[in-house]
């Protein structure tokens, strides 16, 4: 999931650079097609928490548990609802987020 993430990052940069005028482009340089680019980018659209949760997820953490299906259903909803929705469906989650809040 961090390399989807990842992904998804480097696609935002390289628009913003002009390395990539437009995700068409983009589509084509990574040999995906344009909804998959899409797909990817709207990862980017995650409250701040659960992007910070997903780019910290230890290497070991088996795929299954944090799916990219389950992060485009939170990408659908509001930003506080994300955050609510990712304590029910995100194992480690609450933890990551109370961890971040006592240290900042």
């Amino acid at each position: 999931m961090v390399g989807h993430l990842r992904l998804a990052e480097e696609f935002q940069s390289r628009l913003e650079t002009g390395a990539a005028t437009t995700r068409t482009a983009l589509a084509r340089q990574y040999r995906l097609t344009k909804p998959r680019v899409t797909q990817l980018m709207e990862l980017l659209h995650l409250h701040p928490d659960i992007l910070a949760y997903v780019r910290n997820l230890p290497s070991s953490t088996p795929e299954r548990l944090v799916t990219e299906r389950k992060l485009r259903r939170l990408v659908k909803l509001p930003l506080p609802r994300q955050v609510s929705e990712a304590v029910k469906s995100l194992p480690g989650f609450a933890a990551h987020r109370a961890q971040r809040k006592t240290a900042g």
